[in-house]
């Protein structure tokens, strides 16, 4: 008796199913061949294709050979590998049907053609279009096996680059950015500070996205850079190339672990006059707190640091706010200062580099080498390498368009005179409604502010560095001596304050 020649199928679509998947597939497949005695003769894949649509060559290929006689059996090994769509999986069988060649899947069986059977296999096509549709693709088996052979999986980490293997590689460029980001926080710097740094540098992320707090601290936790390899639940110590030396991932890691227990101890409010103002009676730093009276009000204070005279001066937050952000309100309003502010910003944006032509430049780029790849997946050669590296140069290509759109509004925007009066028209009203704002607005145009229960003194922010007023200072002015330099000239006075 001849046995029954049979032909396998196998489908791996491209979300995070990898071409391994594929294996996993035709290996079950021929065992379950093999314990029924079939003879498998060929097998058919198509990769990286949804099961949605029939426009899939190798599955044409097997309905045409089908047709011809060329097999006795399609085996699958679950219906949703051949058809996630009800009526793509129903026209295919019937082709099949009409030419003969018997349909199986190694998880739900033979198409029996019972009642009984064609119900199963009705339902599961059902099945298997309602996981599609609900994106359901992820072939575990297929994780764990990449995992267990150490590859990429299709994953994109900064500072390393991905081999023809599939495996981690070092990237120089972006790990020598590791190395420092690591060095500069175990240093004492701030996630912010990196993320400030790595920007001036014209530094991306591998999204080509500006360095963040969110996107340094992802690096800084990482422990690939020390060489170790975590993907579907398998985690490897050496498996990695190292980028950051192992002792000096510990001190990171335990830095950010105390700065984390800090953290919390933090109060939660904010106090934008910190770190500029100070006691006009000992000249010592005042800064933020608060409390909570008997009925469960809470206020916040401005208190004194020093041991002087001011027996340690405690002065309510919200008055002493308002009345700077009142004077700093009447520089905003005032058409003098204000045409100055708007000559600089101009001066400023117009110094700009554009970055267009760059970013204009390797788009350009990234789209003829998607063009050459495109190409070269018609040799059936390096399938899974080749769509991987179109998927990530056309990520990059939507982020560069992104970046390009943003230079260009941002710059009209800084360049459009009316756009940046509006601005500075509506910096103190922001400022009057949230306290990192009036922050922000203290820290561009106050140096210092020295205050007593009766008097405020404000220290613009203007001259050269040089130019300090100190507490000694102000107390030569309040004895009527003359001052000791020209900055006295940028000192403002609100007397009676907190009328």
């Amino acid at each position: 008796m001849t046995a029954t020649r049979a032909a396998i199928y196998a489908r791996y679509s491209s979300d995070s199913q990898r071409e391994e998947s594929i294996e996993i597939q035709i290996e079950q497949c021929a065992d379950w061949c093999a314990a029924k005695g079939w003879d498998v003769c060929e097998t058919y894949c198509d990769f990286a294709m949804s099961g949605t649509n029939a426009d899939r060559p190798a599955f044409q290929r097997l309905l045409a050979d089908a047709e011809s006689g060329a097999f006795d059996a399609v085996v699958v090994l679950k219906t949703d590998r051949f058809a996630r769509n009800v009526e793509v999986s129903r026209a295919a069988k019937r082709r099949l049907g009409a030419a003969g060649v018997r349909f199986a899947s190694v998880r739900e069986g033979e198409s029996t053609g019972t009642a009984e059977g064609f119900l199963n296999e009705a339902m599961g096509e059902v099945i298997a279009e309602y996981y599609s549709r609900n994106l359901s693709k992820l072939i575990r088996d297929g994780v764990r096996k990449n995992a267990e052979r150490y590859l990429a999986s299709g994953r994109r980490v900064y500072g390393y680059d991905v081999d023809e293997r599939d495996r981690f590689v070092v990237n120089e460029a972006e790990a020598a950015n590791v190395r420092d980001m690591f060095e500069w926080y175990v240093g004492g710097l701030s996630t912010g500070a990196i993320a400030e740094r790595l920007n001036d540098r014209k530094s991306r992320t591998r999204m080509g996205n500006p360095w963040t707090v969110a996107s340094v601290n992802k690096v800084l936790m990482n422990p690939a850079y020390k060489g170790v390899y975590r993907y579907g639940g398998v985690v490897a110590e050496g498996q990695m190339p190292v980028i950051v030396e192992p002792w000096l991932w510990e001190d990171a890691d335990a830095e950010r672990k105390s700065r984390k227990g800090r953290r919390k101890r933090a109060r939660s409010a904010v106090y934008p006059l910190s770190g500029v103002l100070r006691c006009a009676e000992c000249g010592a730093p005042m800064c933020g707190s608060s409390g909570t009276s008997k009925s469960k009000d809470k206020y916040r204070y401005y208190i004194c640091n020093g041991k002087g005279s001011c027996g340690g001066m405690r002065l309510p937050a919200d008055r002493v706010e308002g009345a700077v952000l009142s004077e700093i309100r009447e520089i905003l309003e005032d058409p003098g200062a204000v045409d100055a502010m708007v000559e600089e910003v101009l001066a400023y944006a117009a110094s700009i580099p554009s970055r267009k032509d760059e970013l204009e430049a390797e788009r350009e780029e990234l789209k003829r080498a998607n063009e050459s790849l495109t190409a070269a997946l018609s040799y059936n050669q390096g399938v899974a390498t080749i769509s991987a590296k179109i998927d990530e140069n056309e990520r990059r290509i939507l982020h560069l368009g992104m970046e390009l759109a943003r230079e260009e509004y941002d710059r009209r925007k800084l360049l459009d005179e009316e756009d940046v009066r509006d601005y500075i028209a509506r910096m103190a009203d922001a400022a009057e409604c949230d306290d990192k704002q009036c922050k922000i607005l203290v820290e561009t145009f106050i140096d210092k502010i020295y205050i007593d229960r009766e008097n405020i003194h404000i220290v613009y922010a203007i001259g050269d560095d040089d130019e300090v007023f100190g507490w000694e200072e102000l107390v030569s002015l309040k004895k009527n001596e003359h001052p000791l330099n020209a900055s006295s000239e940028g000192v403002r006075t609100i007397n009676r304050w907190w009328r």
